[in-house]
Formats: C-alpha cells, sequence, structure tokens
C-alpha cells in the first residue's frame, strides 16, 4: 500500500476544475447528495464562503476485480479520509463513485484535494474526478453536481 504524495503533487491533466470528524456514508442516488449539498450550501451562504463539490471514483472497464476486494476498498476510504479536514464529507455513492464537500474552499484547493484523491484511487485503477465551486459554478446543489459530473466526463473523454 502506497500512500500519496499530497496535494503538492497536482497532475492537471487528471483533475479538470479544480483522523477527524470526516465520515463516509452510502447514498443511494444522487438525490439524497443534492440534499446534502443543499444544506451545506445554505451554511456557506450565511458564513459567506465557498463551498467545493468533487465527484471521482475508478473506470469500471479499468478495475481488476482481484485487486479491488472489500479489503482493499476499506484502504481506500481510509487513505481519502486522511487527506480531508474535519468539515470535509466523504460520500460513497456507489462502489467506484465517491463525492467529496469541502467547506471554504475554493477552486484551487479543491483541484489540489482531487489531485490527491486521485493519486489514491489510481493505486487501484483508472481514475477521474471533476471540481465545481459554490458559487463559482453554480447557484444550487443541482447545478453543482452536473458542473463537477461534466468536468469529470471531460476528463474520461481525454483519456480514451
Amino acid at each position: 500500500w502506497m500512500e500519496p504524495k499530497g496535494p503538492t503533487a497536482r497532475d492537471a491533466s487528471q483533475v479538470d476544475g479544480g483522523p477527524s470528524s470526516v465520515y463516509a456514508c452510502t447514498l443511494p442516488n444522487h438525490r439524497l447528495l443534492a440534499e446534502q449539498l443543499h444544506e451545506l450550501m445554505a451554511l456557506a451562504q450565511a458564513g459567506q464562503q465557498p463551498l467545493g463539490l468533487l465527484l471521482l471514483g475508478l473506470d469500471a472497464a479499468a478495475v481488476s476485480v482481484r485487486r479491488f476486494l472489500a479489503a482493499s476498498q476499506h484502504r481506500m476510504i481510509s487513505a481519502m479520509q486522511r487527506l480531508l479536514g474535519e468539515s470535509d464529507i466523504l460520500v460513497r455513492l456507489d462502489d467506484l463513485d465517491y463525492a467529496v464537500l469541502l467547506a471554504g474552499a475554493c477552486a484551487t484547493e479543491a483541484q489540489l484535494i482531487a489531485a490527491s484523491l486521485l493519486a489514491v484511487l489510481q493505486t487501484y485503477g483508472a481514475a477521474s474526478a471533476g471540481t465545481a465551486v459554490y458559487p463559482d459554478d453554480g447557484a444550487d446543489a443541482a447545478a453543482l453536481i452536473d458542473c463537477a459530473g461534466r468536468r469529470r466526463a471531460s476528463v474520461r473523454a481525454r483519456a480514451v
């Protein structure tokens, strides 16, 4: 198991856009992610602070089943959590996809964190990420999710 190098190891070709109370939870779909994001956006707006959203994950076609057993997934999630701050939230969307909510993160910070998280994911296979920041990239949860999703899709398309 190799630890990622940290936020200074940024690879711009793989990121587009930009032990604490961090927790991982499973949400059945993007609708519930949007609800959580909406709540955090209200807090960010009240405090006049940005809020970053990362959508990232492994590309299913590139993941070897033998390399990605449940124990590996637990190590991967733990490694990602160590890279996040106390107020950041790691959300497991499904077996290969994650969202990260970054309180107070500007676009540059979101991109650096995304690059660090990608370093973790890439030890298991091809991975991609897209970032969006409130309020710059959207005024509501749906717009942020769409923006980050489009940026991630753009990265995937360039990798093919």
